[in-house]
């Protein structure tokens, strides 16, 4: 597959899917993404590596070690992280079901540049979820205006039918979701 890619002409791929940092725990045998990314470097079977989306949790000190050594040659991982935040308030990241603190995403970030001064870091976050008042709000945003992310994908919260959060009260206001 990847190597068919180099051969007609591309230099990068980007892997990608849901809980990117769990790949292969559900094969047989049991892998994982330090695995896959280390045969793939071996081979040299395309210029670049660039990984999607992975939750903070995901982030293992070996896969950071991993990147931060892959250097410059073929089979390079490109030093470029975006991580969803969701919500700088621990209150609203426990709503989420999200398994880590604003604190635990803002040490991620900064191992991740003391690792490698040059990484991008890229942000998902999610404005006006239920119940989040201004105050986590303000939490959220000093939390990034604190940290030295490359850029920020910003998304409005919508109801899905069928999601948890669809039934919770103390809706946000659209008015309110746009002005933050």
């Amino acid at each position: 597959g990847i190597r068919r890619l180099k051969r007609n002409g591309y230099h990068e791929v980007v892997l990608t899917g849901i809980h990117l940092g769990c790949y292969g725990n559900d094969l047989t045998p049991p892998t994982d993404l330090l695995t896959l990314l280390g045969q793939i470097r071996k081979v040299g079977a395309i210029d670049r590596v660039r990984l999607s989306s992975i939750e903070p949790r995901e982030l293992s000190d070996a896969l950071l070690r991993f990147v931060a050594d892959s250097g410059d040659g073929p089979g390079r991982i490109c030093p470029h992280f975006h991580i969803p935040l969701q919500s700088g308030d621990d209150g609203i990241l426990q709503r989420m079901n999200r398994p880590y603190t604003g604190r635990f995403f803002g040490k991620l970030v900064r191992k991740i540049l003391c690792l490698m001064p040059e990484a991008a870091i890229g942000v998902d976050v999610l404005v006006g979820f239920p119940s989040e008042t201004d105050a986590s709000f303000e939490r959220t945003r000093r939390l990034l205006e604190d940290l030295p992310v490359a850029y920020l994908h910003v998304f409005p919260f919508s109801a899905r039918p069928g999601t948890p959060a669809a039934l919770y009260p103390d809706k946000i206001t659209p008015d309110v979701i746009k002005e933050r």
